[in-house]
């Protein structure tokens, strides 16, 4: 079963800039490139259709797309992935950290370009209790079905397409780069012709070179990954809510009634969150948990991990995975093992 491909509710328009406004905020905010814009670009944040748990449970997500709009030849389609923010408005859709990266693509390669909130962020269904974190499912198809979106709107605004379609993101973006990618080779290989696709910096080897991460005693530069790893899994799983029915039954005291307010409330970031944390991300975690955990190959978190890594498959389009040596969030080794 496919959900259906027309997946946009509604756009409004945000905002607009000429290609010389466009240098000029670019230059102000530190995006600025060796390359001047040369597409005046309109903003757009579009609701749209997207599964939630289950492939036939669709739910409102939001996003923006940015759009070329004086380009003379047919676009291609784009698609950035955002990194990992835990207040719901860090987003695209809100002025959000990395929402002028779909400016630049737009106003300089001009690109057609798609930019997820990701479920639970932004404007999508208040119902969501938190972001399902690093979960292939829900990053993949948050991004094809905005891709989807995007070309409805396009069509309304009489923007030409040219079929081609590139994926991108960091970090967490990453991952979902990778994800998306692996998603459309596999379902929808004949309504996405991917032409480029670069992750960058996402924990993709979930099995092993993340588990290192969880498992080690050193201290860590965002303890707040790993609950939200942990959470966002928990409010999708009905496995892990089985094994282990509230946050007490996987964190320590006071970590289990103090973390899981801060995601739930999506008022926090991630570097607020922090300071509330232990520095080493076990620390919170039951010993007999991790115990379990380290033991049993069959263990529920196990189980999740490995039906979210990303390893283990062959593009068919090309790939550019890049990474940074000395990325204290994400290891590189996720790059290595994954190329």
């Amino acid at each position: 079963f496919q959900p259906v491909k027309s997946q946009l509710i509604s756009y409004n328009l945000q905002q607009t800039f000429t290609a010389a406004q466009l240098d000029g905020f670019l230059s102000g905010t530190g995006f600025s490139l060796p390359v001047a814009p040369q597409y005046n670009i309109a903003v757009y944040q579009v609701l749209y259709k997207t599964p939630y748990k289950h492939i036939d449970s669709l739910v409102t997500a939001s996003g923006i797309v940015v759009v070329p709009t004086n380009s003379t030849c047919p676009s291609a389609l784009g698609c950035y992935a955002h990194g990992t923010f835990a207040r719901r408005t860090e987003v695209p859709s809100y002025d959000g950290p990395e929402r002028p990266i779909g400016f630049f693509f737009a106003g300089i390669g001009g690109v057609v370009t798609a930019m997820p909130d990701e479920l639970g962020m932004g404007d999508s269904d208040p119902s969501i209790p938190i972001h399902p974190y690093i979960n292939a499912f829900h990053s993949g198809y948050a991004s094809v079905n905005i891709m989807r979106a995007a070309r409805q709107l396009a069509d309304t605004l009489g923007i030409s397409l040219s079929g081609e379609v590139a994926l991108t993101g960091y970090s967490q973006g990453g991952y979902t780069t990778m994800a998306t990618n692996k998603l459309i080779q596999e379902n929808f290989a004949n309504e996405f012709n991917i032409v480029a696709s670069a992750p960058m910096s996402g924990p993709y080897d979930l099995k092993k070179t993340m588990v290192d991460v969880m498992l080690s005693t050193a201290p860590f530069s965002s303890p707040s990954y790993l609950p939200y790893l942990l959470l966002g899994h928990h409010s999708v799983s009905a496995q892990l809510r089985q094994a282990f029915p509230t946050p007490s039954h996987i964190f320590k005291s006071p970590y289990d009634t103090v973390i899981p307010p801060l995601f739930y409330s999506k008022q926090y970031s991630t570097g607020q969150i922090d300071q509330y944390c232990d520095q080493v991300p076990r620390n919170m975690i039951l010993d007999s948990v991790i115990t379990a955990f380290q033991n049993d190959t069959l263990h529920p978190f196990r189980l999740v991990l490995n039906e979210n890594d990303l390893m283990g498959w062959a593009p068919r389009n090309p790939v550019k995975i890049h990474y940074c040596t000395a990325d204290e969030q994400v290891p590189y080794l996720n790059a290595v093992r994954a190329d």
